[in-house]
């Protein structure tokens, strides 16, 4: 729970780390799509649901991140096609949760359960109209979005990027940063404290920003140990083509920037799923999948036509 609202998390981790989770494979079932095949959009739809459910903006934040990515990997159509029906049916199934969050609030499930359905229904009709059509629509429906978001609503709290907390931590991870600019503080030796308005001291262990928490701990070193790694993860999933590796790149992308917003580094759910991604993205995995289909095929291309 966070500013009086109840938020969905899962049994390996909070809310925010579960959205970055829920992020990353949401962009791989999304390049997993066939064209003509109900269950992957509904499929990807719920996931986006259950990301809509953690109200966390990080995590949507780093899904756009990686959807852009993917579109520029594998085209705008192909993008569209994909991910317009599941965006606008679990905008649905997420608005249909909106009076069960307040703390304050009982559960609404007869409200909750039909728009999970209507929701997928949606995303179902959707997938049978035009790209261009389902631009207009996505369009539409985010301005109807941003409208009904204007106005008070029980999650406003969560629609806007302040954090008072946030900004006060990472001032007090820079003096540290400033204070031992090498080796930084030690690993695990980083405390962070300060005194907000309220007059309520407080204390945490973990920035929410996994690079400047590694700065902090592991000074400059740190750092150019870190950016040795991402070069050597560049370098073994670059080069490749085709919807499954694009949703890899985009997946780890979104895991990247989410990345500065929590400390997903500390959990092993999100290390093990790094590796995973990291592996499905390499010339090792991508080898075995290319018998079966060829590199930089699109299930929602056109094939060419034969030659006359």
């Amino acid at each position: 729970m966070a500013d009086g609202l109840a938020r969905a998390a899962s049994t390996l981790t909070y809310p925010n780390a579960a959205a970055a989770l829920l992020a990353a494979v949401t962009l791989l079932s999304m390049s997993r799509h066939r064209a003509g095949s109900l269950t992957d959009p509904l499929a990807t739809c719920v996931l986006l649901t259950g990301l809509g459910a953690t109200l966390s903006r990080a995590g949507v934040l780093a899904f756009l991140a990686g959807l852009l990515v993917f579109a520029a990997l594998t085209g705008p159509g192909g993008t569209i096609r994909r991910a317009a029906p599941p965006i606008l049916g679990a905008a649905v199934a997420v608005g249909a949760l909106i009076p069960s969050f307040p703390v304050t609030s009982a559960s609404h499930p007869l409200i909750a359960i039909p728009g999970l359905l209507a929701g997928l229904g949606l995303t179902a009709a959707l997938t049978r109209v035009r790209a261009r059509v389902l631009a207009a629509v996505l369009l539409a429906g985010l301005a109807l979005a941003v409208l009904i978001g204007a106005r008070h609503n029980p999650i406003d709290s969560r629609l806007g990027l302040r954090s008072p907390d946030r900004s006060a931590a990472t001032s007090v991870a820079l003096d540290l940063v400033s204070a031992h600019p090498l080796t930084g503080v030690g690993p695990g030796h980083a405390w962070f404290a300060w005194t907000p308005p309220d007059g309520h001291a407080r204390v945490i262990h973990y920035v929410h920003d996994e690079y400047l928490q590694l700065l902090v701990e592991l000074g400059a070193i740190g750092l150019a140990l870190l950016l040795c790694l991402l070069a050597a993860v560049v370098r073994a999933i670059r080069r490749r083509a085709g919807p499954l590796w694009a949703g890899a790149v985009a997946a780890l992308v979104a895991l990247t920037v989410h990345s500065g917003f929590d400390f997903l580094w500390h959990l092993p759910a999100i290390l093990i799923t790094v590796g995973l991604v990291i592996g499905l993205a390499s010339d090792g995995v991508l080898q075995q999948t290319e018998k079966e289909a060829p590199c930089g095929s699109d299930p929602y291309e056109s094939p060419a036509p034969p030659d006359s």
